[in-house]
């Protein structure tokens, strides 16, 4: 066995022999709740979350971006803490250099040939062991390991055992599973294809592309579940998180291994200290889990009859029919 396929053969031999810190990966498509779950799941003792892990977007302004407790990164107490527990471990790190995505340098084909999923599991397997018998490999294990060091950090700072991430790639979830000995288990979100298009539409995004981006999602998680030992993954759909919180809740934390949740904590979430990245939902929280159901309105019947036509088989798969 080669040093370039070793990783690979660990990680689909099973996870149950990892060794690392545990880690609850939520994946899946953006604009399909991954900011309230973070938040909800940042009400149990046992459960550390900052949002999305690979932290502010490409090209953002690291120490300007703002934390969701109304800091900056820059001047947030609590990301100066995890910087100094990671320095600790080795790893520099801060709002200034974060530097956790699975990225090579070089165009973006290049970077989408040598890192991201090929939509098929045999050809991926081929170029994993490729990429890390290449100088890219160096590259990549070096991003695993500062992400093991930033894991480690929070939860030491936090004092907690479990770390959700929400960064919903799940191609992220396939190197951290190859080159870690992270102990992960996986959440997919999903959202009704309707409700994840009508949310793209107000964003500008054309409702023929935002099918083919949920299709898209859809395909690579599956793929990635079909890689995991099983009892490590489950599904978690939007919709019913809204509809009872606590119950789908209990769902995570008994594949994460700890304690049922607090109803009145989960009620409360508002009010619970958070430094959570991602969406400007972060920013402004309240107390209310509702459904968004705005697609209603914003489809015209061609779009919903697009919708519904091009995504009939994924919908019944998860139950949407």
């Amino acid at each position: 066995m080669t040093p370039a396929t070793a990783p690979l053969r660990r990680a689909a031999a099973g996870a149950d022999r990892a060794t690392g810190s545990r880690v609850v990966a939520v994946v899946g498509t953006g604009r399909s709740g991954s900011t309230l779950l973070a938040l909800l799941l940042g009400t149990s003792p046992e459960i550390a979350t900052v949002g999305e892990l690979t932290g502010p977007p490409p090209g953002a302004d690291g120490l300007r971006s703002r934390c969701s407790c109304g800091r900056t990164l820059g001047a947030c107490p609590f990301w100066d803490r995890v910087s100094a527990a990671a320095a600790a471990r080795g790893t520099d790190f801060g709002p200034a250099r974060w530097d956790l995505r699975f990225e090579v340098p070089g165009g973006r084909l290049r970077r989408r040939l040598l890192v991201r999923s090929l939509h098929a599991r045999a050809a991926d397997r081929v170029r994993d062991r490729l990429v890390l018998a290449a100088p890219a490999g160096a590259r990549l294990r070096e991003v695993a390991a500062r992400n093991t060091a930033l894991v480690d950090a929070v939860l030491a700072v936090t004092g907690r055992r479990v770390l959700a991430d929400v960064s919903k790639d799940p191609v992220r979830v396939h190197w951290l599973a190859a080159l870690t000995d992270l102990d992960l288990r996986v959440v997919h979100l999903v959202r009704d294809p309707l409700g994840y298009a009508g949310s793209q539409v107000r964003r500008g995004v054309p409702v023929a592309r935002a099918v083919r981006q949920w299709r898209r999602s859809a395909a690579t998680v599956g793929r990635l579940l079909d890689e995991l030992p099983a009892g490590r993954a489950l599904r978690l759909r939007y919709e019913d998180l809204c509809a009872d919180p606590v119950r789908e809740l209990d769902r995570v934390a008994a594949l994460a291994g700890v304690a049922p949740f607090d109803p009145a904590a989960v009620a409360a979430h508002a009010d619970a200290e958070h430094h959570v990245i991602g969406n400007r939902m972060r920013l402004a929280v309240t107390g209310a889990v509702a459904l968004d159901e705005s697609w209603r309105d914003r489809l015209t019947p061609r779009d919903i009859d697009l919708v519904l036509r091009r995504t009939a088989p994924q919908r019944a798969a998860l139950g949407y029919a």
